[in-house]
């Protein structure tokens, strides 16, 4: 499962990271830093069970009973009494096993879409803030032309004021 999701992992950090040089290169800014991301352990064990418990209020076990049955009786009793609790902890230990496979699986495919959220937010933010910043750069930019535009048409008319008086 680690394995699996590490894939995808590396596949979304990728993206994102992607993402992100694409935004720098796009508004001229400086890349903008990306952190590792974490591991997926797998947390919940199984717990196995390894007798039936009796449910029942009855004082006389069903072994004490077969005491009383001769030797051939009671071995083939026995023997299915035996088969029978083999069954139910078989199937108790493998529903365990299915159970914390399931929430194992189903916590690590929450924490991996939590991540990816947050990465992709984080992602989303920064872009937000660098084209913030190159909008900014560029009214400043656009300002300094303007002046300068202005100078520059006013130098031009006193050039050809004077141009005019010399003539």
């Amino acid at each position: 499962m680690e394995g699996i999701l590490g894939s995808h992992v590396q596949r979304a950090e990728a993206l994102v990271g992607r993402v992100r040089e694409t935004a720098a290169a796009l508004f001229e800014i400086p890349s903008i830093p990306f952190d590792a991301s974490e591991t997926f352990v797998i947390a919940r064990e199984p717990y196995w069970v390894t007798q039936k418990w009796s449910e029942t209020l009855n004082p006389f076990t069903e072994g004490a009973l077969d005491k009383l049955l001769p030797a051939s009786v009671r071995a083939v009793r026995l023997k299915r009494r035996l088969a029978e609790q083999v069954d139910e902890l078989v199937q108790r230990n493998v529903e365990n096993l299915r159970w914390a496979t399931l929430q194992n699986l189903d916590a690590a495919f929450r924490r991996f879409e939590a991540w990816f959220d947050d990465r992709l937010a984080e992602t989303i933010e920064a872009t937000r803030g660098a084209i913030d910043t190159a909008l900014l750069k560029r009214r400043e930019h656009a300002d300094r032309v303007r002046d300068d535009l202005a100078r520059l048409q006013q130098g031009a008319e006193l050039l050809t004021n004077i141009r005019a008086k010399l003539s």
